[in-house]
């Protein structure tokens, strides 16, 4: 979520203070209170973005491919925006134990049927969905042409 992230984070007082987009302000807030070094994960990203394209209305979503800063030989490509666009780039999600489960059509359904329109946007809440996808230098070459 943080390498594809606009907003910067700013020693005040001692503190580190996000500054920026309002939404992504409240996401860096939120890791930083579970105890993630925002800071830090913000920084390992200098050097490594090959591309960004930010957030518009048209497109709902803003995207941000990285060089991994671990492995060379992969890129990362971290998309976050409007549910019901992103989820249909979706194949599978990450469960509560981290493991990759196959998204059916029925589940993408049930996502932004049940707990995005029904839970959330009743509440008036701002929903975004994050994905990712892993790719090789190899397959990131060959889309890119």
């Amino acid at each position: 979520m943080l390498f594809n992230c606009s907003a910067r984070i700013e020693r005040d007082a001692g503190k580190y203070v996000p500054k920026g987009n309002c939404t992504e302000i409240g996401l860096i807030n939120f890791l930083m209170e579970c105890g993630v070094d925002a800071y830090d994960v913000i920084r390992q990203k200098e050097g490594h973005i090959l591309q960004q394209i930010p957030f518009n209305s048209a497109r709902k979503r803003a995207c941000t491919v990285v060089r991994s800063p671990v492995n060379q030989d992969k890129v990362l490509v971290y998309t976050k925006g409007a549910p019901e666009i992103v989820i249909d780039y979706c194949s599978k999600y990450l469960d509560s134990n981290g493991n990759a489960v196959e998204l059916t059509s029925e589940a993408k359904d049930r996502v932004i049927k049940e707990i995005v329109t029904n839970t959330f946007a009743k509440k008036a809440y701002r929903t975004l969905l994050i994905a990712y996808n892993e790719l090789s230098i190899e397959e990131y070459e060959t889309l890119k042409s």
